[in-house]
């Protein structure tokens, strides 16, 4: 396995380095030349590149473009655009019999206007080809409406994916991963607890998105702790902060905490999942650590709308298992702090199981 990344070989995590066969750097990870300079280089230096994969959204259209002009197999342009362009996405799958949400892309405030009068609210507005939740709004009515075309209007070279909101059972058909939350601090942090005892109500507790909210709120009840939730508008800043001593505590995916974590750039306090995660063995839980019952692991899945046919379900239940049992990638999605379920968590029933037990109050 070789890997093409903006970070010298030299910081990337020792568990991967000892498996990659060759190592390329670029500047510009979403520009489809650079990816080719790269993967041409990798091929000179041990030979032809068999596959192309990336993790993030952003990158599947560039990828897709490499491969394209390189002639190498996988996911081509249209169909990774299908996957990108969220309206696209849903004239495809509606076109194949899948059941889609009624959608607009709205390139003016009279398109906004005209689908809300049509479907009626409330609607869900985003960016096309948004990324997670990024810049993602529901609209529960006409004011609504109205403050967000004054914030962020569309137009033509900024249009906006509008969808009816709809809510009802879906179709589970896949669980990827679990990734388990990590609790951190700043670099210069000595014996925390203690400090916390004596300053009660003075830690600044980073409220980045609704799960470090609520993970804050179970941290004050379960401790007795007293925090100020400082907002921010994603975990990269807040990362950024945290690093620089700005803020005192953080709790986010193991993803982004681990790299700073292996640079010494951050303090690990726990993992909130109810055992030690397999990539970060060396975190205790909230458990060993004296706040039992503190568990926050996020999990992500694959759904499809009511309706969908079984055999549709099956088929894409298949295809993702088979990319999880990849070794590259199982390697590389454990590098990042993140469990990968066993085949029998994968299959629909049990990705459904989960889901309604995390709904249930109290959970």
């Amino acid at each position: 396995m070789a890997l093409i990344t903006c970070e010298p070989e030299d910081r990337l995590p020792p568990q991967l380095r000892q498996h990659l066969a060759g190592h390329w750097r670029i500047d510009d990870p979403l520009d489809p030349g650079q990816i080719a300079a790269a993967v041409q280089g990798l091929s000179r230096q041990l030979g032809p590149v068999e596959r192309l994969l990336a993790v993030l959204e952003q990158l599947q259209v560039p990828l897709a473009q490499v491969r394209e002009h390189l002639g190498i197999g996988g996911m081509d342009p249209v169909t990774a655009n299908n996957f990108r362009d969220k309206a696209q996405m849903k004239t495809v799958l509606r076109a194949a019999g899948v059941p889609c949400a009624r959608h607009k892309l709205a390139v003016s405030a009279a398109d906004a206007l005209e689908f809300s009068e049509r479907v009626g609210f409330p609607l869900v507005v985003k960016p096309p080809a948004g990324a997670g939740a990024k810049s993602t709004f529901r609209l529960d009515d006409a004011a609504d409406l109205s403050a967000w075309l004054d914030t962020v209007p569309p137009a033509p070279d900024r249009p906006a994916q509008m969808e009816e909101f709809l809510t009802g059972d879906e179709g589970s058909y896949d669980s990827v991963m679990v990734d388990g939350q990590v609790v951190s601090v700043r670099p210069d942090s000595t014996d925390y607890d203690a400090w916390m005892k004596a300053n009660p109500g003075k830690i600044n507790f980073v409220n980045q998105n609704a799960a470090a909210n609520v993970t804050g709120v179970m941290f004050e009840n379960l401790t007795g702790q007293k925090v100020q939730f400082i907002p921010y508008r994603g975990a990269g800043p807040a990362m950024t902060d945290l690093v620089s001593g700005t803020v005192d505590l953080l709790v986010v995916q193991g993803a982004v905490a681990l790299p700073q974590i292996r640079a010494g750039k951050i303090k690990a306090l726990a993992n909130l999942s109810a055992t030690r995660s397999a990539s970060m063995p060396d975190i205790p839980t909230a458990d060993e650590t004296g706040v039992p019952g503190l568990y926050m692991s996020g999990w992500f899945g694959f759904w499809a709308p009511k309706g969908t046919p079984k055999d549709i379900i099956g088929k894409l239940n298949n295809a993702v298992a088979n990319t999880l049992a990849d070794p590259s990638i199982r390697l590389r999605l454990v590098d990042l702090g993140v469990e990968i379920p066993t085949p029998e968590q994968q299959k629909p029933e049990a990705f459904a199981a989960l889901q309604k037990a995390d709904a249930e109050p109290g959970r």
